[in-house]
């Protein structure tokens, strides 16, 4: 079975190096530059795990985790972020949009968290599409 993962983030230098690393391991990879772009690829063309990342333009990491959870019910959904998560975060208040943005969070798969260790994320991306 063919393992085949969509990269959404708006980082093209990323996206290209995290590809070919992919596709050298044995996964068949693309990406997308923005939300509403990776949503349609998702739509269209299925795929076993999406990596998300959160800051993207148009359609946030955030809404399209919502959207991916109702609509996809087997695909995995890989959060790659450099934002810090609510257990690093202790010591702030918690406002409301972030406790919401935790809850949505915990729908995810996997978080990774960037900077990339690569032998980390074949791990993760080994276990999500065993």
């Amino acid at each position: 079975m063919e393992k085949k993962i969509l990269i959404i983030d708006d980082d093209e230098d990323l996206c290209e190096e995290l590809t070919g690393i992919l596709n050298t391991s044995g996964y068949h990879a693309t990406y997308a530059l923005d939300g509403v772009k990776g949503r349609e690829m998702v739509e269209r063309d299925g795929f076993q795990v999406v990596i998300l990342d959160l800051k993207l333009p148009y359609l946030s990491g955030f809404e399209i985790l919502k959207i991916l959870k109702k609509s996809f019910f087997n695909l995995k959904i890989l959060i790659f972020s450099g934002r810090p998560m609510a257990q690093e975060r202790l010591w702030q208040e918690m406002t409301e949009p972030v406790q919401e943005e935790e809850e949505i969070l915990k729908t995810a798969d996997a978080v990774v968290s960037k900077p990339i260790n690569v032998e980390a994320l074949l791990s993760v991306l080994e276990e999500l599409t065993a």
